[in-house]
């Protein structure tokens, strides 16, 4: 580790000052400032500068404020305005002898919201690290064949030894496939339709970002040339690199979506879309172009080893001259190489990543892989990334939404709808280049869960979840309608932004308010999971006509309010019930988000509850700041037609709120309903 791996002599003289441990875990804590914690690079220049340099803290830590600060762009910087920070030490477990084995290191601003760090290191006893952590040459660089070589024998592996990776994949071949074929002094590629390519053949597929720049594509004109060759020469490094590395791996075929899709054909992209669910399930392993921004970049980035190779330190100052060393890893590696990195921006890699068995992350500064079943990079070679205490919880998608064509026996179906929500989350705040794609680019996705579900797929909701479905929100101040229709009003897809679809509640723990009439969308297409030209829900339940608080002109989507007594707040004549602003320091009664920004600053609104929660339940899903008891739509009437609506926003309520607002029973005007009991339950349509 020693030869390739580097320490600047301001992270050396820093980590060598420390001599106490701070045992509070977390620095929040005004002792780290006294005399626990220690100063660390004075200016911006000096860390920026030793980031260059390749020191494996300092590299983190610049990334980690450029993230925070922008400053990667800057022209020059102010180093008067440099943000101060610390370092400091709080033990992990220890051994039999009181000795810690682990060491969390952290960087941080005192001065900052909430104190948090900028970026926390561990620091594990090396024994316990033996053959977890690379050893590579000490020329510091890895080399392009010698990456591949790493990347050939972790595809083997997982061939070989992973069940589950292999489990129920199918032989069927996409449409078409570029074939790759050795050529003295380099190779040569052609289209290939699936009849002419034998149907044991295995592929590759390719994830990239499209950039700006104009590149060869297949078109209706091209097409015929391209069956007979592709000029290679002509196309994006990333193309070229991706058909050499098909070849290192020892793979005759390779799939890529502008090379093997039509793109000046609609009726061909709208049939290659809705089998997008095969042609990634049925590959070997999709190659990621995850650090570049476009074709034009390549798959390989320079690497210098001691960028990547975790280094070790003795904390002799702290533990005494015997001490053993340890070695030092960062939490963040997966994040800022893959999770923060240009691909993943992307929408439509989302199921991309999801429904390949295995992928090949080209990253910034060295290999990733990644399957159901490990997670290795160049740095921890052999499956040991989840293993080591530090990246238990890497945050990958994979991971998240572990979907595959065979599950696991004790996945429930609970399981897999809250893996839907956590997946509508993840998507939702990637970018789409068109907005028409926000269903297309999930529909592979919608095909692998209603397989396992065997349920109703209802506009990137599901019909046997759909109370909890429809309890989604948009994302802080985010939200904003697509200005062409796209979904209809209670569909997540019809928000341009990042939606919060609210944590699931068991169907077991919750008492259903309304009756679902109906629920039907129309497809654009035979694919139900495409694009969609229509839809509606009829729902019969109890109807409130409401006036809420005004409040400040302001950014934010969520409303708080408290229930009062007659003497505390302007009435709200609808209901007899009274409100005022929420008290910071008193549990809200009611809370409002908003989709999306400014939807509910309009006098004409109305409640409908959903659902209420079993009480044992209800305080596990929220806490105090979120009342859980009876959960429900916001809605705003359409205007010059009966009964019909549009959703606005949610509410979660306090019972005796919804006691208060829903026990009198209201008079709604016949313009608001299409039908209605006598009771208490009026049916009406959602648009």
């Amino acid at each position: 580790m020693g030869a390739c791996s580097f320490l600047c002599l301001t992270c050396k003289s820093t980590l060598g000052r420390v001599k106490c441990i701070n045992k509070n875990g977390y620095p929040v804590s005004p002792s780290f400032e006294q005399g626990q914690s220690y100063i660390h690079h004075q200016t911006l220049s000096s860390l920026k500068m030793s980031a260059r340099e390749q020191c494996y803290i300092c590299i983190r830590l610049w990334d980690a404020f450029d993230r925070a600060y922008g400053f990667g762009g800057a022209p020059s910087l102010d180093d008067s305005r440099s943000p101060k920070y610390w370092c400091a030490l709080s033990a992990g477990p220890a051994n039999l002898n009181g000795v810690p084995t682990q060491l969390n290191i952290w960087f941080f601003n005192p001065s900052s919201n909430f104190g948090q760090p900028y970026s926390m290191f561990e620091a594990t006893m090396s024994q316990q690290l033996q053959g977890h952590v690379a050893i590579p040459a000490s020329t510091g660089s890895s080399g392009k064949f010698q990456s591949l070589g790493q990347a050939s024998r972790w595809l083997s592996r997982c061939i070989t030894q992973h069940d589950r990776c292999s489990a129920g994949r199918g032989r069927e071949l996409p449409t078409r496939l570029v074939k790759v074929s050795k050529e003295k002094g380099g190779f040569s590629a052609r289209l290939c339709n699936n009849s002419d390519v034998p149907s044991h053949s295995k592929y590759l597929t390719l994830s990239h970002c499209w950039g700006k720049v104009r590149f060869v594509t297949l078109t209706a004109q091209n097409l015929s040339q391209m069956r007979k060759s592709i000029p290679v020469a002509k196309l994006p490094r990333v193309f070229q690199d991706a058909m050499l590395v098909t070849q290192e791996l020892g793979f005759g075929y390779i799939w890529i979506d502008s090379l093997c899709i039509i793109q000046n054909s609609e009726s061909d992209w709208l049939n290659e879309s809705a089998n997008m669910y095969r042609v990634y399930a049925n590959s070997t392993c999709n190659l990621a172009a995850t650090s570049s921004h476009n074709g034009q970049e390549g798959l390989f980035a320079p690497t210098d080893m001691k960028a990547t190779v975790p280094p070790e330190f003795n904390f002799s100052q702290l533990l005494g001259k015997a001490s053993s060393p340890y070695t030092i890893t960062s939490s963040s590696d997966w994040s800022r190489e893959i999770s923060w990195a240009p691909l993943h921006q992307r929408a439509w890699v989302c199921q991309e990543q999801v429904l390949a068995p295995r992928i090949l992350h080209f990253a910034k500064e060295q290999l990733y892989w990644e399957c159901f079943q490990e997670e290795s990079c160049e740095a921890f070679p052999n499956g040991s990334l989840r293993k080591i205490s530090l990246h238990k919880n890497l945050g990958n998608l994979k991971s998240l939404v572990p979907i595959t064509p065979v599950l696991p026996h004790a996945t429930s179906t609970h399981d897999l709808y809250e893996q839907w929500e956590l997946l509508v989350r993840n998507y939702t705040s990637c970018d789409l280049t068109c907005a028409t794609d926000k269903f297309p680019a999930l529909s592979g996705l919608a095909k692998m869960f209603q397989k396992h579900l065997k349920d109703t797929y209802l506009a990137g909701l599901w019909g046997n979840n759909l109370l909890n479905g429809l309890m989604w929100e948009a994302h802080h101040s985010y939200g904003t309608i697509s200005p062409g229709y796209r979904a209809p009003s209670w569909s997540w897809a019809s928000v341009d932004g990042a939606v919060n679809p609210r944590r699931g509640v068991r169907r077991d723990t919750m008492k259903p308010l309304v009756r679902v009439l109906e629920a039907t969308t129309k497809p654009l297409t035979k694919d139900p999971t495409g694009q969609i030209q229509g839809g509606f829900l009829r729902l019969a339940g109890s109807l409130r006509q409401i006036t809420l608080a005004k409040h400040p002109p302001t950014s934010i989507v969520y409303w708080k309010f408290n229930l009062f007594d007659d003497q505390s707040a302007s009435r709200n004549s609808q209901c007899g019930v009274r409100f005022c602003s929420w008290v910071k320091g008193q549990p809200p009664d009611l809370f409002v988000a908003q989709s999306p920004r400014n939807a509910c600053e309009t006098d004409n609104l109305f409640m409908m509850p959903l659902f209420s929660v079993d009480p044992k339940y209800s305080d596990r899903t929220g806490g105090d700041e979120y009342p859980q008891d009876v959960q429900g739509l916001v809605l705003r009437p359409e205007k010059g037609v009966t009964g019909t609506f549009k959703k606005v926003g949610i509410f979660l309520m306090k019972m005796k709120c919804y006691e208060a607002i829903f026990r009198k029973k209201a008079r709604i005007s016949s313009c608001y309903y299409e039908g209605f009991d006598g009771s208490d339950m009026y049916s009406i349509r959602m648009i």
